[in-house]
């Protein structure tokens, strides 16, 4: 991370593709389980849910 900028191991249309956050209209577990899904993690509330490595 610098100033102004934050890079990830996604690419842009990866990231741009991802389920919009409405918290006014969304129910919020609905969003958060095909946001994980998106990104191919198993929900932290999903059996098999693994922490996500740490990089320094």
């Amino acid at each position: 991370m610098t100033e102004g900028r934050v890079c990830i191991d996604r690419t842009r249309d990866d990231v741009t593709q991802a389920p919009a956050c409405d918290p006014e209209l969304l129910d919020q577990n609905e969003y958060y389980g095909s946001l994980y899904n998106h990104y191919g993690y198993t929900p932290f509330w999903g059996a098999g849910y693994v922490y996500p490595r740490f990089h320094p």
